[in-house]
């Protein structure tokens, strides 16, 4: 039984941290990732130690009493796993944001230097768009100025800029800036159809009713 969590729990952990990066989840709703994964995680154990219990033999109340244990202790390890990835995000999140952990740098300096390679890394994505998708990233995903401290793949270029896996991570917020504004360049063009196709049917109404162009109420 522990050697069956002793594998699922880290793979489970090491899934969230990647759905966070990959999907470019804000770290504010990592809580809640763990917490979703750790409900799957109580029902597949929950089918899992059945399926068990059931190929052992055992029937009746033993049956019962042995799922009913099982059961327990695997919430319990599960629940552990949870408490677990909320404390380390905790500290993660306090010194990151704050710096109050690292006591050799002054925080004005640390700050002032994340600010810098934040500017800087927004400039990298700003050089790929064009002009009519440099707004939508300023308004949608760069407000404040925290857009990098909010995302995993924002952080790891704050700490490490000239990695492969930050210019990965700047490539993909590229691509969904772009794939964004030509939604939203749809999206406007659709609109504008319809409210052409309404002022062409109101038109003809007043056509084919010998309505004045302009009618006061």
């Amino acid at each position: 039984m522990i050697g069956f969590f002793s594998v699922i729990l880290p793979v489970a952990f090491i899934v969230d941290i990647l759905v966070v990066f990959f999907l470019n989840i804000d770290l504010s709703s990592l809580a809640i990732v763990f917490l979703v994964t750790g409900i799957f995680l109580l029902l597949f154990s929950t089918y899992y130690i059945s399926k068990k219990i059931h190929r052992s033999g055992l029937s009746g109340c033993d049956f019962e009493r042995e799922a009913d244990n099982k059961t327990e202790k695997g919430s319990i390890i599960i629940l552990l796993f949870m408490v677990i990835c909320l404390l380390l995000l905790g500290p993660s999140y306090i010194f990151y944001h704050n710096e109050v952990l690292n006591q050799r740098d002054d925080a004005v300096y640390l700050n002032s230097k994340y600010q810098e390679r934040s500017d800087l890394l927004a400039l990298y994505i700003k050089s790929k768009l064009n002009d009519n998708e440099k707004p939508a990233f300023e308004r949608n995903y760069f407000e404040g100025g925290l857009y990098f401290y909010n995302k995993l793949g924002g952080g790891i270029c704050l700490l490490s800029m000239n990695s492969s896996i930050c210019k990965y991570w700047l490539d993909r917020v590229v691509d969904e800036v772009k794939q964004q504004t030509a939604d939203e360049i749809k999206e406007k063009a659709s609109y504008l159809n319809k409210v052409e196709q309404e002022k062409q049917v109101l038109e003809k109404f007043k056509e084919n009713n010998n309505l004045p162009a302009i009618i006061k109420n």
